[in-house]
């Protein structure tokens, strides 16, 4: 056999290699670079309703395509029906940290009267976080953990999948210290949450 032939096979076989480990290299970077599945916490879609059943009766959520800038931050405005003390519901989420703020509305009298961050998009389990509340010598502090992200959720006969869970207690210098369970579905937002004491607030409808 000439010495090109040789040659020759030698470049076919390791040509032939070349593509075996390409094509296994490639398979094996695609596999990698798969994309995980997107879970949307807390989702702000304009028009969005939530209709809650809590112990003083049913309440409807409607997200407008409001804002209000309050205390330096633009808030995501959320009305509520039947709404006796005429305060609206306001939502922010922060752009680096992912924490989702939930606020009571009293701009009018130039501030907000409470800021609770109920849920971090991006925690892991056992994350926590906490927000403080503070004004003439009053304090209201809350701190949060993540108990479960994967868990399932029964709320009014449905049943939820990839729930967060966050366990939340609220501190102050004026009432004993109280808990509460939040929890988060895919797309929807806020399902549940239930206190300590026995109140709850429970997810009838989303739209």
């Amino acid at each position: 056999m000439s010495i090109f032939c040789k040659t020759n096979r030698f470049f076919v076989f390791l040509f032939a290699s070349v593509l075996s480990f390409t094509f296994l290299f490639s398979s094996c970077k695609k596999e990698e670079d798969t994309p995980q599945e997107e879970i949307d916490y807390f989702p702000l879609k304009t028009g969005s309703i939530w209709t809650y059943q809590t112990e003083n009766g049913n309440y409807v959520h409607t997200l407008t395509n409001q804002t209000k800038n309050v205390n330096g931050f633009d808030w995501r405005v959320v009305t509520v029906n039947p709404n006796p003390s005429n305060e609206d519901i306001l939502f922010r989420i922060d752009p680096s940290s992912k924490i989702v703020y939930r606020a009571i509305d009293f701009s009018d009298d130039g501030g907000i009267l409470l800021v609770e961050a109920i849920t971090d998009l991006d925690a892991k389990v056992g994350d926590t976080w906490t927000q403080n509340n503070e004004q003439d010598g009053v304090f209201l502090n809350f701190s949060y953990r993540v108990l479960e992200k994967d868990a399932k959720k029964t709320v009014n006969g449905t049943e939820y999948e990839k729930v967060m869970v966050v366990k939340a207690e609220a501190n102050s210098n004026f009432f004993d210290t109280e808990s509460s369970t939040l929890y988060f579905a895919d797309g929807i937002g806020l399902i549940a949450e239930e206190f300590e004491g026995g109140d709850y607030s429970r997810l009838i409808d989303f739209q």
